[in-house]
């Protein structure tokens, strides 16, 4: 397939199974840099599988599938695997989740926004990211923030091009876990676009052509699946009775992060 001149398949048997190496051997190529507008900001939809059991990676493997012989999108599937544990505070409408990333303690703090359009919701969400444990824990030991629960998360990723209006998404599956309670659920979010200049970028048509992709998978998938309006957060609340010490969860993380 070829975008702008440059052949993607070329690139990505190139790129090591790295989705960050092909963006940056596709701006080597064809001289346009890949780039996301604001990092804090996201747009995503959620989808929901109605099963108790699912088989992630066979699953992710029929998502792209859809798209994999389409002559408008190009699939980077590198099918990344990620299994976090994670502990979940909160504050007001703030989320907070800490978890070990490449062996250092990391936490996102995340603020949903949300729009239902359709059938669908369609999250606008700011998310910021922390790797310093001094600002984590000072953050962490403010009175009003609460400590919820802890899940396990695993998830599979892989992104995909709009070689015609040069969009960036992020397709991934998860499976989100506390005792034996589970929560299978598909997320397509808007990830960036390759800087060519007669492109247009705004959030109308982000959110437009996210809405698109979302009624091929759903129209694909059949009745196993339906919208959401689900977060991580919405999912551990409906499933714990009381809330874990949040002074045991703070020592566990400081001696983590030593």
């Amino acid at each position: 397939m070829k975008f702008i001149g440059c052949d993607l398949k070329e690139i990505f048997l190139h790129s090591d199974n790295s989705t960050r190496k092909f963006f940056s051997l596709l701006e080597k190529e064809c001289g346009y840099p890949y780039k996301k507008e604001v990092k804090e900001l996201e747009y995503e939809i959620k989808l929901d599988y109605i099963v108790d059991k699912l088989d992630l990676l066979n699953e992710m493997n029929r998502i792209t599938s859809m798209f994999e012989q389409s002559e408008t999108h190009f699939v980077i599937k590198n099918n990344k695997y990620t299994d976090y544990n994670i502990d979940c505070f909160k504050r007001d409408e703030k989320e907070f989740s800490v978890f070990l990333y490449d062996g250092i303690l990391t936490m996102k703090e995340k603020q949903h926004f949300s729009e239902k359009i359709e059938k669908h919701t369609l999250y606008r969400n700011i998310e910021v990211f922390y790797s310093n444990p001094q600002e984590i824990f000072q953050l962490l030991s403010l009175e009003e923030v609460e400590f919820i629960a802890s899940m396990r998360k695993i998830r599979y990723t892989n992104f995909m091009l709009d070689v015609v209006n040069g969009y960036v998404f992020e397709l991934s599956l998860g499976d989100c876990s506390i005792d034996q309670n589970h929560q299978y659920q598909f997320e397509i979010e808007y990830f960036g676009h390759v800087c060519i200049p007669s492109i247009e970028i705004n959030e109308s048509k982000i959110k437009r052509t996210l809405l698109e992709l979302t009624d091929i998978i759903l129209e694909n998938l059949g009745e196993s699946i339906r919208p959401s309006n689900q977060t991580k957060f919405n999912f551990l609340n409906g499933h714990i009775k009381t809330n874990g010490d949040k002074n045991l969860v703070l020592n566990k993380l400081y001696q983590i992060s030593k």
